[in-house]
């Protein structure tokens, strides 16, 4: 049997209500599984990218109070990368800043302390290790008063890469902007410039704030996050996580969508084995005659399963350009109008392919099974 002889088969074939609604049940459901993988690749995402590059959550505060801290046995804790006075926590230090300025922005910036190196990659990879009152701002910039939850028009932010080799003064300080990184990336306003933890420290204690006896230590990896409380706990010190993900908010979210998908299919596998086997004893009559023709068993089910992969394809082409209609709305008018940037909310490529082949591959596999059951009675 030639290949020119199954498409003529293919396209030659009457047409029953079980094609039509094998092809209307895989577009709806390939539409909610994509739908429901692009939300739970959201959440995932952000955690595992919130956990992995903002500084803040392998950041933990320790005292004992009364008693004060011994920094020898601070010290002695492996895996802490740096550890300072709390007074240099969560505090930005607000400049503003002329040449950032324009209609629409006031030119204030957040400084913020860059307690090492390895606390963000710079765009264009420059060794600030050795200059002298540098700061790196965001590519994305919006140098304007806010926070990372404000409004931002998007219209309005500016390129921060023109601003390299410029300079500013804050508190007789010349600053340089020497690179630009991703605060997208590390999920931090974009209106914060990075400095030199010296020069943060000479701008806060121009404010006169006093000392105390709580430190905070910056842990090198979120890996050893246990390793490193386990000996606090052991040396018998308080301590308490600078931020942590609120998983009471995010758990049962996650939850619902891998649900969902495990029902959405589940019902898709029941459905779409009672529809092709169905559609194979409508049309018994139609393989019987093509035996009788002196077609061989194997051509049979050849033609079969491409029938099949003809609607899978269908189903997969028209449920693709749907969902990518609907991903567009969603992405660009509602979720950025709602968040001020689209961070993290993108197409679940790997979902997408792994859940279209293993639907491909079940319904050829069904299609087999029923098919050879019937060609055999």
């Amino acid at each position: 049997m030639e290949k020119s002889d199954y498409l003529f088969l293919i396209k030659n074939k009457k047409k029953t209500k079980h094609r039509l609604f094998l092809i209307i049940l895989l577009t709806l459901v390939f539409i909610i599984l994509f739908l429901l993988s692009m939300v739970y690749n959201f959440y995932t995402k952000n955690v595992n990218d919130a956990l992995n590059n903002n500084i803040d959550y392998r950041r933990y505060i320790v005292d004992n109070y009364p008693d004060k801290l011994e920094m020898d046995s601070l010290n002695k804790i492996s895996n802490i990368e740096a550890i300072y006075n709390a007074k240099y926590l969560g505090e930005y230090y607000v400049a503003n800043v002329p040449i950032f300025k324009n209609n629409n922005l006031d030119g204030s910036v957040y400084l913020a302390p860059l307690i090492t190196t390895k606390d963000i990659t710079t765009t264009k990879n420059t060794n600030i290790k050795n200059i002298e009152h540098y700061a790196v701002c965001p590519e994305k910039f919006y140098p304007t008063s806010g926070t990372y939850f404000d409004s931002i028009n998007v219209f309005n932010i500016l390129k921060g890469e023109k601003f390299i080799g410029q300079k500013f003064s804050t508190n007789g300080i010349d600053f340089s902007v020497v690179d630009t990184y991703n605060s997208d990336r590390y999920y931090v306003s974009k209106n914060i410039c990075y400095i030199s933890f010296e020069d943060y420290k000479y701008l806060i204690d121009t404010l006169n704030r006093e000392d105390n006896d709580v430190v905070v230590l910056q842990l090198d990896s979120i890996k050893n996050i246990d390793s490193v409380t386990k000996q606090l706990k052991e040396k018998g010190y308080n301590y308490s996580a600078v931020s942590k993900i609120n998983y009471n908010e995010i758990d049962p979210i996650i939850k619902t969508t891998s649900t969902l998908v495990i029902v959405v299919l589940i019902i898709t596998l029941l459905i779409s084995f009672m529809i092709i086997k169905k559609k194979i004893k409508s049309e018994i009559s139609h393989y019987e005659l093509l035996k009788t023709l002196g077609y061989k068993e194997k051509n049979i089910i050849t033609l079969s399963t491409l029938e099949i992969l003809n609607y899978c394809f269908k189903s997969l082409i028209y449920s693709l350009i749907i969902f990518l209609v609907m991903f567009l709305i969603i992405k660009y008018f509602i979720f950025t109008s709602l968040f001020s940037e689209s961070n993290g909310f993108n197409i679940p490529y790997n979902a997408i392919l792994i859940l279209s082949i293993c639907l491909f591959i079940y319904l050829i596999i069904i299609n087999y099974i029923e098919l050879k059951k019937s060609i055999t009675n």
